[in-house]
């Protein structure tokens, strides 16, 4: 009996750890300190702030588009849990392509990182997001257009955010028609588990519970795009091979499910690690 209690011991202390540190530990925000820089102007692209409010208070995210011509198409920009929206500047203007002629992004910052207000969670995310894309389209001047193409970009835990808002949309005018993941991961429970190998003996349904403020469940969000038909949008996942933070096998489980559930998706492998990825010239190519 002592044997086992020690052996149960450690993986319930960790996962006592983690019910207390749960927020501390999935989202790490930082806060700006200087003004949104303009120097992208003489490049072609314009970089603006769109203020917006939710219910954790005024909220901030970056428009990036041409400066030249119309955006047909807008794209919603999730980072990682420790990246700010304006990590993803210098990442657009790195692989900047024609393909994007018409296309804005609206890079996204989780309430409590950046400028915005209020504390991140799964809840206070999905309703930034809602109302940053509408902020998104107001600020294009597309609100009123029913012919305007909506897509998502996701990295690590801003998949799970990119679904989600898919998921909210599915049943709008305005539908997501693309939306693309980058290193992925299933589960926050079964990530949870990769980044901590002694709660590999908890259940995952007992970390989900314990994490159900921050339940983020990437095959849950896929089944339920499922439900949407014809409505859910195709999907393109991207994930490095040297990945030590969310497993590559995560990102080509996610794939066949999506495959197995009749839904057009796309997977490709690179050989990077899970932040060197965003700067590989192949996720320049494959965004």
């Amino acid at each position: 009996w002592r044997l086992c209690v020690q052996f149960l011991g450690m993986p319930m202390a960790f996962v006592a750890w983690l019910y207390m540190q749960q927020d501390s530990i999935i989202y790490h925000p930082s806060r700006y300190r200087r003004a949104l820089p303009q120097r992208f102007q003489n490049e072609g692209v314009e970089v603006r702030d769109v203020p917006f409010d939710t219910a954790e208070g005024e909220q901030h995210a970056i428009l990036y588009k041409p400066v030249v011509g119309r955006s047909d198409r807008l794209y919603a920009v999730f980072g990682g849990n420790a990246m700010v929206a304006r990590h993803w500047i210098e990442i657009l203007a790195e692989f900047s392509d024609p393909r994007w002629a018409d296309t804005a992004f609206l890079l996204l910052d989780y309430p409590g990182y950046g400028n915005s207000s209020g504390t991140p969670s799964q809840a206070s995310i999905g309703r930034m997001s809602g109302q940053a894309l509408q902020a998104g389209l107001r600020a294009l001047s597309l609100d009123g257009r029913d012919d305007v193409e909506l897509g998502a970009v996701g990295h690590s835990i801003g998949c799970a955010a990119a679904l989600q808002l898919a998921i909210q949309m599915a049943n709008s005018k305005h539908a997501l028609r693309h939306v693309a993941l980058s290193a992925p991961f299933t589960s926050i429970a079964e990530e949870a588990q990769a980044m901590l190998p002694l709660l590999s003996v908890v259940p995952t349904s007992l970390i989900a519970f314990l994490t159900r403020s921050n339940a983020w469940d990437n095959k849950a969000a896929v089944r339920e795009l499922a439900g949407a038909g014809a409505r859910a949008p195709r999907v393109d996942i991207i994930h490095g091979t040297e990945d030590d933070i969310v497993p590559h096998r995560m990102g080509e489980e996610l794939y066949a499910l999506f495959r197995s559930l009749g839904l057009e998706a796309t997977f490709l492998s690179v050989r990077a690690d899970h932040n060197r990825l965003l700067f590989e010239k192949a996720f320049g190519k494959w965004l």
